[in-house]
């Protein structure tokens, strides 16, 4: 019995493997016909000296990768060759209509199993090779843009997708260096699609826009993907009501985005899921995420860049590795906490940056012993509430604030992104480690360092 079960089994892989094979080679001949096909009846791609093939599986490096060739290349026109994958949204490309013009690719065969990949290297393989006999113009590189006008000099490092081990990171610093220096322009949806989703939404809720509105992405999605991905998904989203309910109190409305779960605080008034709302998902999405007056989510796409290049300030509770942060420095991290289990003892910041950077990196904290705690309710407020401040023109920092978020700096070492970006913790977390920071060992960080 156990033989005919291990045989059907055998079977019933290989032909699972055999349809995958037989899929796979019938999206590349199709694509091999669509794909100048497309070229022919697309040749307002060549109207513009840049043509940037583009196809990537995230939210947050559709953005990046957009906008860092927008403001690198601007005020010159791209052509950029958009190949959608199922978990990208398609209207972050026409975002940038200020010097991006869009060509769609969409494949006549869905490529479930290569997700793209396969029509998007055939489709590069043509440009390039049009490019080259041609010399009409040039193809752009997603990986030569990130690489582009760098301030860390590649000197970057990260834990590897598993937290096993330090190893070098993408040197994102350059995308860094043309928002601070204010090289391009702000994306925004076009004109008709902001006006759209006013409409629809006023049609659903009309007291939506008599206030303005915060937006929550709060982030499910990876808690199953490596730890990388799954470290940066929220905590109980239930800790978030405190913050929810002080903005509604306080002149706000509350707009929840990404995968928050509307039940936890439809029973506040003041929140909004516009789920009811006649609207694409991804448009809404777009919508809400872009035109707030503050958003509250993960360190991921929606924040950094989306809401980092269109000037939306940000909180970032349960931030997860503390390496990272995002690409506005007055953005504000809660981060999550790590205690030693056989003690039931939180690290400190100057415990995790200083005595123990690698867990700061996100390396080894199951071997060590170190638990992953969520943001609590209190924490969380605590950052919204000094954000919102801040936005209000109501923060006044003392001289010793001013000193605890000078040494926080100080104390990040020079291969975290974080030290570049300069994000900090929130005041009351700097303020709990007082003694620590304004009375710790010489900075490790980028001042003390070559």
């Amino acid at each position: 019995m156990l033989r005919r079960v291990h045989v059907l089994r055998t079977i019933v892989t290989a032909a699972r493997r055999l349809r995958a094979t037989v899929r796979s080679a019938a999206v590349v001949a199709v694509a091999l016909v669509q794909v100048p096909v497309f070229i022919l009846r697309n040749q307002a791609i060549f109207q513009n000296e840049l043509v940037y093939p583009f196809w990537i599986w995230s939210f947050g490096h559709t953005t990046l990768g957009i906008d860092f060739a927008s403001r690198l290349y601007y005020p010159a026109r791209i052509s950029l060759v958009f190949v959608p994958h199922p978990r990208s949204n398609s209207f972050v490309p026409l975002c940038f209509d200020h010097n991006v013009d869009v060509f769609f690719y969409r494949p006549s065969l869905d490529d479930r199993g290569l997700g793209g990949a396969a029509q998007f290297a055939i489709l590069r393989f043509w440009l390039l090779l049009l490019s080259g006999l041609t010399g009409r113009f040039t193809v752009v590189d997603r990986t030569a843009v990130y690489k582009a006008v760098s301030v860390a000099e590649d000197r970057l490092l990260a834990s590897d997708r598993e937290g096993r081990r330090l190893v070098p990171t993408p040197d994102m610093t350059g995308y860094m260096r043309l928002l601070r220096e204010g090289v391009g322009r702000r994306p925004a949806l076009p004109a008709e699609l902001t006006e759209r989703c006013r409409r629809r939404i006023e049609e659903r809720h009309p007291s939506f826009f008599a206030r303005p509105f915060v937006t929550f992405a709060l982030r499910e999605k990876g808690r199953n993907e490596p730890f990388d991905s799954a470290a940066r998904c929220c905590g109980p989203q239930e800790n978030y009501r405190p913050a929810v309910r002080f903005l509604t109190e306080n002149g706000y409305h509350v707009v929840g985005a990404a995968e928050t779960r509307h039940e936890i605080f439809t029973d506040l008034p003041g929140y909004f899921g516009l789920d009811d709302v006649d609207l694409p998902r991804e448009l809404a999405d777009i919508f809400v995420l872009t035109t707030c007056a503050l958003l509250v989510g993960q360190l991921s796409g929606p924040i950094s860049p989306l809401a980092n290049t269109t000037g939306v300030p940000c909180v970032v509770p349960d931030a997860m590795p503390h390496r990272l942060g995002t690409f506005a420095p007055d953005d504000i991290l809660v981060f999550k906490t790590l205690r030693v289990a056989a003690t039931g003892r939180p690290l400190s910041l100057v415990e995790i940056y200083v005595d123990r950077p690698e867990l700061a990196y996100g390396v080894g904290l199951a071997e060590s012993g170190v638990l992953i705690e969520p943001s609590t309710p209190e924490e969380i407020l605590a950052g919204v509430e000094e954000v919102v401040a801040r936005v209000e023109g109501r923060l006044q920092l003392t001289q010793e604030d001013e000193a605890l978020i000078e040494r926080f700096r100080e104390i990040v070492p020079a291969q975290m992104l974080l030290s570049y970006l300069g994000n900090r913790p929130s005041l009351s977390a700097l303020r709990a480690v007082r003694s620590e920071l304004l009375g710790g060992p010489p900075p490790l960080g980028r001042s003390s360092r070559a």
